[in-house]
């Protein structure tokens, strides 16, 4: 398996190809997933979900987000204890049917413009939600998008500022990385 990590300062996001393998779809993607948190985090533990299905590996004190699209599995990996969310999403017209539900008119104006303004705001909400862990938040009025996706802007969700790591293309999908300076 080819891994791909970035790094953020305190963060790094790991990267890799959902395997083609003869199983169902969420069943590659937890094979990938698992994979990448054995590279990452040296075989230390196992891939948990707490109740409110946020992940976590035991035995390891790091934080941890992961996040799926069709063809790509993301893990981020942070401090212990450090609030952090990651999305990753391939470009698909279904964002254009959705916007209006999830983004402000402000962010509207922002962001609507193309289905890469789309994906950058979309892929921001949700890693925002993520790394919040308040279940039930609206996306349209408590994630709040800065004028513009830039790395050190910030989103606001649930009173908090949570930092953008890194917002940006690649290999032709959306990758987005929140966190909740320590």
């Amino acid at each position: 398996m080819n891994i791909k990590k970035l790094s953020y300062d305190t963060l790094s996001v790991y990267l890799a190809a959902i395997q083609d393998i003869d199983r169902s779809r969420r069943e590659r993607e937890r094979k990938t997933v698992a994979a990448l948190a054995r590279h990452a985090l040296s075989d230390c533990g196992e891939l948990c979900h707490l109740p409110s299905g946020a992940p976590y590996v035991s035995n390891v004190e790091a934080s941890i987000s992961i996040s799926h699209s069709r063809q790509t599995a993301a893990l981020a990996v942070g401090l212990p204890g450090q609030s952090i969310g990651v999305d990753i999403e391939s470009p698909r017209e279904q964002l254009l049917n959705v916007a209006a539900r999830v983004l402000s008119e402000r962010e509207l104006a922002i962001y609507g413009s193309d289905l890469h303004g789309l994906l950058a705001a979309w892929t921001l909400k949700e890693a925002t939600y993520k790394a919040a862990g308040v279940p039930g938040l609206d996306f349209r009025r408590d994630i709040l998008l800065p004028d513009a996706p830039d790395a050190g802007a910030s989103v606001c969700a649930d009173g908090r500022i949570f930092k953008i790591a890194t917002c940006t293309e690649i290999d032709g999908e959306w990758l987005s990385l929140v966190y909740l300076p320590v």
